[in-house]
């Protein structure tokens, strides 16, 4: 007997991911198996973080330069947040940021890791 289970809403996120822009705002422990899994869809990641890139997982850095991921670092980094369709953020960061609030105005889906897990 075999069991052939197919999750269509799977299917279907990750069809919405091809080509699509998708924030990474704050890196944590999930950050390299999201960015992973984001690259093998080919979702056009963008990274934003409070601190400076020099104090990050040297294994983050290789995924920045092997996938070619844009970032933006230091205390302003979601200055250069726009025009995205879909942000990833950190428990540190509030859904009422300026920078993030405006985006989900404009129609970006504003979630967290934990949500998509869900």
């Amino acid at each position: 007997m075999s069991f052939n289970y197919i999750n269509r809403k799977l299917d279907d996120f990750n069809e919405f991911l091809y080509g699509r822009k998708v924030a990474i705002i704050g890196l944590d422990k999930e950050s390299l198996s999201i960015i992973d899994y984001l690259h093998r869809h080919n979702a056009k990641i963008s990274i934003f973080d409070t601190r400076a890139l020099d104090t990050l997982n040297l294994n983050i850095i290789d995924r920045i330069i092997h996938y070619n991921i844009q970032y933006s670092f230091g205390e302003s980094s979601l200055i250069k947040l726009k025009n995205v369709d879909m942000i990833i953020k950190s428990p540190e960061f509030r859904y009422d940021i300026k920078e993030i609030y405006e985006e989900e105005s404009r129609g970006a889906i504003v979630t967290s890791v934990q949500e998509l897990l869900i």
